[in-house]
């Protein structure tokens, strides 16, 4: 199966019940692979014949498929549903379709959709289209992810006995954290330890300038701009990163402030895609013009701009923001970086305490 869908699953701030957890046609995906696969022989599967991982066959949305069990020390993790492989690029891809609705009805829409090539030029025939799919090519993938309880995913993939076929997986919010890679700032990798990030930081020039409320300070330039300001911030029960976020120089009117904002968002757009949210306006009955008015009104908090963007490993999050210090405001651009599998792990620790 792709890494790729594995390592798709990331952070999105949705809400679910901490005691839910994650099923496969109603059963539950905990405990030991015998006892899991003794429940689904009940709903119709079988073994599949002469196969050493004791793979189950059976039929899943009305499509006949092999049922892979994913173990981690002897505990189930998760499965995958591999649908049988089709010859040609027009079944595969009605097959695709065709369950992504079936799972959208069970699921809502998909945290993330993707559906292209990765080669230079769009192949434009069945065939071209298929035979990226036999190099490893095909980027048709979309998924369904909480993060206390973990998500399913699904995509076009090459099989190693090099057949085509639709991959389902179900995967419990554990094995997304441990395969999860981590988001990368500058080339480094957050998640690790906090000092050995600060020192990465300093090879590549930051000066680091205070340590404060659980954040390392350093200062900088970054994407074109001079005098940034950069936070290195912890999570609350490990010595690893979780966040890094950037202040950019700060603004004294609306359409330098602005414009930084869109510039940084069209960067990230070039580089990443569409953002999953964005949310730009005014808490006002119609949208202000003046200089005067759209500064009393940041003064009063009464906006909201920031976009999200889904990267490998995490979240990238630009935002207008303001604070007031002794009197005085101060309005720039920050950029958050939020890494996934610590944030889950964190997160999920904190939910312990109570």
């Amino acid at each position: 199966m792709k890494r790729t869908v594995l390592f798709a699953f990331v952070l999105l701030l949705t809400a679910n019940s901490y005691c839910q957890e994650l099923t496969f046609l109603g059963v539950p995906i905990k405990g030991s692979k015998v006892g899991f696969s003794r429940e689904l022989l009940q709903k119709g599967f079988n073994y599949v014949p002469d196969d050493a991982d004791s793979a189950l066959g059976g039929m899943f949305y009305g499509e006949p498929c092999i049922l892979q069990h994913i173990e981690e020390n002897g505990a189930l993790k998760g499965v995958n549903v591999i649908l049988f492989p089709d010859d040609s690029w027009a079944f595969l891809y009605a097959k695709y379709i065709s369950m992504k609705n079936k799972l959208r009805n069970e699921f809502g829409e998909p945290t993330k959709d993707e559906e292209s090539f990765d080669i230079r030029t769009e192949p434009q025939t069945a065939a071209q289209k298929y035979e990226a799919v036999n190099d490893g090519k095909c980027q048709y993938q979309c998924y369904w992810f909480t993060p206390d309880v973990g998500g399913v995913a699904m995509s076009i993939t090459h099989l190693k006995s090099g057949e085509n076929a639709v991959i389902v997986s179900y995967l419990t919010i554990g094995y997304v954290t441990t395969n999860m890679p981590h988001i990368k700032f500058k080339g480094i990798s957050l998640g690790g330890p906090v000092k050995e990030f600060a020192w990465n930081l300093e090879k590549q020039g930051y000066k680091f300038i205070t340590e404060m409320q659980g954040y390392h300070v350093f200062t900088g330039s970054f994407a074109g701009y001079t005098n940034c300001t950069i936070y290195v911030g912890s999570a609350e029960y490990e010595d690893a990163v979780r966040a890094v976020y950037i202040s950019f120089p700060d603004q004294t009117k609306w359409e330098y402030l602005f414009n930084n904002y869109t510039k940084i968002k069209d960067m990230l757009k070039e580089k990443y895609g569409e953002p999953i949210v964005c949310e730009e306006g005014f808490d006002a009955s119609k949208q202000p013009k003046s200089e005067f008015k759209i500064m009393s009104l940041l003064k009063q908090d009464k906006y909201k701009y920031e976009t999200h963007f889904y990267v490998t490993g995490g979240i990238i999050t630009v935002i207008i923001s303001h604070i007031n210090v002794d009197y005085q405001h101060r309005f720039y651009v920050s950029l958050h970086y939020i890494d996934g599998a610590t944030s889950i792990s964190n997160d999920k620790r904190a939910i312990d305490d109570l």
